[in-house]
């Protein structure tokens, strides 16, 4: 009995493990690819004069559906599930106290996941917010070099680094212009 329910036990944290690292990389995914196919959307919202404070916002609210939808229906549900496995264990319907503990215990469990789930929210919309808000779409430009120059702490390597990397996106987008016969 005591086996079985050890293997039962390992199989259904192992499961659960996939399952939480299955949410994490699809939703981290989908937010990306939202955030990358808007971001020209947020560099016109930007050009036309839209505060910070706006394109945070519309990012957050992005990303917390991504993110609040699935953790919200399946937290509740399956401790929903648990609640009533407990319920109907027994042989006269109730939760004892050694059920009520292990029902605690679930709810402790919940609690660490729920606040590791939401560790992965912040860097996912901080992510995100690299994308679409902090990052100007002309990366060649002397203003970009010198800001990326800045972050990097003013070093003479990190100078030549980002002054190439400002030069050959200019480059690229250059050649990708007449790849495509618009003028460059």
């Amino acid at each position: 009995m005591v086996k079985t329910m050890a293997v039962f036990l390992m199989l259904f944290i192992f499961i659960a493990l996939v399952c939480f690292a299955a949410f994490v990389v699809i939703s981290f995914t989908r937010c990306m690819t939202i955030a990358m196919a808007n971001a020209q959307v947020y560099e016109d919202l930007r050009h036309l004069g839209a505060p910070r404070t706006y394109l945070y916002r519309s990012v957050k609210g992005q990303v917390s559906r991504v993110f609040r939808t699935p953790i919200l229906v399946g937290t509740v549900l399956v401790y929903a599930f648990y609640t009533l496995m407990m319920y109907g264990n027994g042989d006269p319907a109730g939760i004892n106290a050694l059920e009520g503990a292990g029902m605690l215990a679930c709810l402790a469990v919940v609690g660490v996941v729920s606040v590791l789930l939401y560790l992965v929210y912040r860097l996912t919309l901080r992510k995100v917010c690299a994308v679409t808000i902090d990052r100007s779409r002309d990366g060649g430009s002397l203003g970009q070099w010198f800001w990326d120059w800045a972050q990097a702490g003013f070093s003479a390597s990190k100078a030549r680094q980002c002054f190439f990397r400002a030069s050959f996106w200019r480059v690229s987008q250059a050649s990708n212009s007449r790849a495509w016969g618009f003028p460059a």
